[in-house]
């Protein structure tokens, strides 16, 4: 899963266009109207590459956005489980971006072990019953085979972290999560 990806592409076309028959007068601030209407097409393409790599890239932006931004968030929003609190977002969901952030940073480090773990793959073995690692042709494998099971371990660990920050989560952002 770490590795697939879809070319994704959205295509909106909508024109906006006025009712013909009813006439329209706009002041163009000088003491002079303009009247009449035209549509107007609107063409807008979005392309994306939807990866790990590209959906971590887009996830670490918008918490870096909203971390750096820090917007204010007016009490009262029972909707979203804060009611009674007033503040920036930091102040209402600071803990919880942490350790949103740390879960990307982990994925993202994961998702680059994985890819170069794949792009190392090494099939050297072409009798696996007579593989001996002590002997001089098989140890230089042996030796690879140990430093990919150790990254695959690191790996692991790091996908651990993640559930652990996932499992830190507190507040209305958990709830929304489960």
């Amino acid at each position: 899963a770490l590795n697939s990806s879809k070319n994704m592409v959205v295509n909106i076309n909508q024109t906006f266009t006025r009712n013909p028959t009813t006439e329209y007068t706009y002041p163009d601030g000088n003491g002079n109207y303009y009247s009449g209407g035209s549509s107007i097409p609107i063409q807008l393409k979005i392309s994306s590459v939807n990866d790990a790599e590209n959906l971590l890239q887009q996830a670490a932006t918008i918490i870096n956005v909203l971390t750096t931004q820090n917007p204010h968030v007016n009490g009262g929003g029972g909707a979203w489980g804060f009611s009674g609190k007033t503040g920036n977002v930091m102040d209402i969901f600071g803990p919880s971006f942490n350790a949103i952030n740390e879960m990307i940073k982990n994925a993202q480090t994961a998702l680059a072990k994985t890819q170069q773990l794949n792009a190392n793959e090494n099939t050297q073995i072409t009798q696996p019953d007579n593989f001996n690692p002590y002997t001089s042709e098989d140890k230089g494998f042996a030796k690879e085979m140990l430093n990919r099971a150790n990254a695959q371990a690191e790996i692991l660990n790091l996908a651990k972290q993640v559930a652990d920050n996932f499992h830190s989560i507190q507040g209305p952002i958990q709830q929304d999560l489960e």
